[in-house]
């Protein structure tokens, strides 16, 4: 039998209770307790940490509820850029975000050439 029958619930507020579900820490959990002082350690040494997601909008407020969001340098978000992984567009956004390479980069090839990779 359907669960939506059993439960006395509709498709769309089912599927709206688990989607909103999945914003709240208790939805998820830390691989490890010890994650904040390797994040920190990372950045104390100088080293720029981001996250680039195909995650949708409910990143943000779930690195803020999981209390990780100062963890990273920059955060970019598919559904904010409105392009996903692996389009170059989304590669170059986060690159600006995190400040590696400056807003003068202007394509994902200058990108990829500064790093070093033949293109």
């Amino acid at each position: 039998m359907h669960l939506c029958s059993k439960s006395g619930c509709s498709d769309s507020q089912y599927f709206e209770e688990f989607y909103s579900y999945f914003t709240t820490e208790q939805a998820w959990k830390l691989c490890d307790p010890e994650a904040e002082k390797v994040f920190k350690a990372i950045k104390k040494a100088g080293v720029k940490v981001a996250i680039l997601s195909n995650f949708d909008t409910r990143l943000r407020p779930l690195l803020r509820a999981l209390r990780c969001e100062d963890w990273f340098d920059a955060v970019t978000v598919s559904a904010e850029v409105e392009a996903e992984k692996p389009n170059p567009t989304i590669f170059l956004k986060a690159c600006c975000d995190a400040s590696l390479w400056g807003s003068e980069v202007t394509s994902f090839k200058q990108v990829a050439q500064r790093i070093g990779v033949k293109v």
